[in-house]
């Protein structure tokens, strides 16, 4: 086991750290000229970039602080004898300056740490020796973690039979790199250093292991006690609970064979074409009712998630060499988007002419293209959308795409395309 680097100095400073816009106090208990470890009441995730300021005097009931030092936090672990607290590594980006405390705080007489919360050097060695990590084997809701240092977990439960403690798995943010096809949809290629690598593709998403309800969207399913939030389902459970309960047998069915694995982080191939199966076999079943809250909007929003879902299943087909399918399921998309696009308005009706018009490009529709690419110049003709909005930003964007794609049309066209990536 490596030695606590002599350079870090034991000490007892109030400090403030911004992230955001959130303010929060934390006391550091070692320090040199580069980094601190500091405890936290609360979680902060690896690689998150902050302001750090030490106080100028512990003993003020309203400290002074010296000036900000930028920060980037390097590890985090969980404190053993206290689950509510965490140890954090942070790093000083660049040279810390005369005004910013840390000449001051190394040189000041050695305080009488607070001998419950104070860091040990055992500690201390083991915030140091190991790699970036945001959560423990189990969270405090009794779930268990995720095996990825790059993926979170959320516990939820099911609106539609109630299931409890389903793990609700999210990507980190900064912790993979990914790259997006002509269509808009990501994929993952590398993890960043000490990070896990995740194709999160694959496990996005969630599946109720009683009832089968998929869905990638957290929303869509209950908070558990403590969490925030997502408490009243988006969606009228009475109005499609006998049809869904008359569809669990089918779907268990599906399920059955790949259950290995399936409700954990390490999904294969098939299972995650099967969970996005389900995805969509979900939301067509809202999407039926009649007696959906706020039916016009959300019967489209689900429309469309649907689209976003099978847009998915096509990039993990094609990325596995699967091109039959994966262009079966583009021209699936293509009927169910022509199906709703006239219902659509602001900006989804923007992005449905977006990728309408990227697919009639890649099959080669040359006059469904022209078609598009039109109605995305004459969205704003008479000039109403302000320019500081999103759906202008979202036009501005998708018009300037589709308008190279176009002009560069025979490079984007699926007998010259390598998988669905774009050219270069």
């Amino acid at each position: 086991m490596s030695k606590m680097p002599e350079e870090l100095k034991v000490v007892n400073i109030v400090a403030a750290i911004t992230i955001g816009s959130k303010i929060k106090k934390i006391t550091i208990h070692n320090l040199c000229m580069s980094c601190c470890i500091a405890r936290l009441n609360f979680e902060i995730k690896p690689f998150e970039h902050a302001v750090l300021q030490l106080s100028e005097d512990n003993g003020r009931e309203t400290p002074s602080f010296y000036a900000p030092i930028k920060i980037t936090i390097e590890t985090v672990t969980q404190n053993e004898s206290d689950p509510e607290a965490y140890y954090a590594k942070i790093k000083f980006n660049g040279i810390v300056t005369a005004n910013q405390g840390v000449v001051q705080s190394l040189h000041s007489e050695k305080p009488s740490p607070d001998t419950q919360n104070h860091t040990s050097t055992k500690d201390t060695t083991r915030i140091l020796s190991q790699g970036a990590t945001n959560s423990p084997s189990k969270t405090t809701s009794g779930i268990s973690a995720s095996k990825l240092n790059s993926v979170s977990v959320t516990p939820v439960r099911c609106h539609m039979c109630s299931q409890k403690k389903i793990p609700f798995w999210s990507l980190q943010n900064r912790t993979m790199l990914s790259k997006t096809n002509i269509f808009g949809v990501s994929s993952y290629t590398e993890a960043m250093p000490r990070r896990d690598f995740c194709d999160f593709n694959l496990i996005r998403v969630i599946v109720c292991p009683k009832c089968f309800f998929a869905s990638s969207d957290i929303l869509d399913f209950k908070k558990e006690n403590g969490s925030q939030g997502f408490s009243r389902a988006p969606f009228d459970k009475k109005a499609i609970s006998k049809q869904w309960d008359k569809g669990i047998s089918a779907r268990k069915k599906l399920v059955a064979p790949h259950l290995d694995g399936f409700f954990d982080d390490e999904r294969n191939l098939e299972q995650a074409l099967l969970s996005y199966d389900l995805a969509i076999i979900t939301g067509d079943e809202m999407f039926k009712s009649d007696e959906m809250l706020d039916p016009k909007r959300r019967k489209y929003h689900l429309a469309r998630k649907a689209i976003y879902y099978m847009m998915t299943k096509a990039e993990l087909l094609i990325n596995n060499e699967n091109t039959a399918a994966a262009e079966k399921i583009l021209q699936d998309v293509i009927i169910r988007l022509e199906t709703i696009f006239p219902y659509l308005q602001h900006e989804p009706s923007i992005r449905a002419g977006f990728l309408l018009g990227m697919l009639s490009l890649y099959f080669e529709d040359y006059l469904k293209l022209g078609q598009y690419l039109t109605f995305l110049r004459e969205f704003n003709k008479d000039g109403k959308i302000a320019e500081d909005s999103e759906e202008y930003k979202t036009l501005s964007t998708s018009l300037k795409k589709l308008d190279e794609a176009y002009q560069n049309r025979a490079e984007y066209s699926k007998t010259n395309l390598t998988r669905f990536e774009k050219p270069f």
